[in-house]
């Protein structure tokens, strides 16, 4: 059986399928802390990985450089941004993780965006899920998107996704909730999520917090969820399939 086939199975018999929503399989990010090499800056890193030839090989569904603005605890001592890549599902990623690191052993001359910057070696693994569409990436490719850390003391993935659907449309935004499930420090299955909100544009970023502030604060729940006090980044995409 092939490799890929065996991740897949072997995933979908620890953590299940639908767990949060009737989607039929959630889709996967692979994130890494990143920061930008002397001699280099935010934007030559964004303007080089944008300008990359993917025309071959194998691509994943989408690529974000998560520039860190004002972020929780100290990972701004440490790092500039997170290499967030999206993938359908885990096949897919077990596909392109081989594809990348044939072309790493295989490299040749010229400037690669690896050059440009150092990242953790430890990456993570998520598996994330729509809580609430919208619009976002409305007039440029880069825009504002906050974070926050909830532990569900013993609420279900489902009423994390409820939660963040309605805090999600109070300051319409796209948002999505995001659970570990390989690397980083040791934590209880489906203990935590990170709720992700992506905003149309730094403009309605602005307007829709004043807005929450003047209502007296986000929507609240009747479950056991806490949340942490948030994080703010550019979202600056660098590729998408759609």
């Amino acid at each position: 059986m092939k490799t890929k086939e065996v991740l897949l199975i072997l995933v979908l018999s620890l953590f299940g399928v639908g767990v949060v929503s009737a989607q039929t399989a959630p889709s996967v990010i692979r994130v890494n802390a990143c920061s930008v090499n002397d001699g280099y800056s935010m934007s030559d890193v964004v303007e080089f990985a944008r300008g990359m030839d993917r025309s071959s090989g194998v691509n994943p569904s989408g690529i974000f450089f998560r520039e860190a603005v004002v972020a929780r605890s100290d990972f701004q001592n440490d790092w500039d941004f997170v290499l967030s890549v999206f993938y359908s599902d885990m096949a897919s990623y077990v596909q392109h993780r081989g594809y990348m690191r044939g072309r790493e052993s295989g490299r040749e001359g010229g400037l690669s965006v690896t050059d440009m910057i150092s990242c953790s070696p430890a990456p993570r693994v998520l598996f994330t899920n729509v809580a609430n569409e919208g619009e976002i990436f409305t007039d440029s490719d880069t825009t504002v998107m906050v974070s926050q850390r909830c532990d569900l003391n013993g609420s279900s993935l489902t009423d994390a996704g409820a939660l963040a659907a309605v805090r999600g449309q109070a300051v319409g935004a796209y948002t999505a909730i995001d659970f570990r499930v390989f690397g980083g420090p040791e934590i209880k299955e489906n203990s935590s999520v990170n709720m992700r909100f992506v905003f149309p544009s730094g403009e309605e970023f602005g307007s829709s917090v004043d807005a929450v502030r003047n209502a007296g604060g986000l929507p609240q729940s009747d479950s056991e969820i806490t949340c942490s006090n948030g994080s703010i980044w550019l979202s600056h995409r660098i590729f998408a399939t759609n």
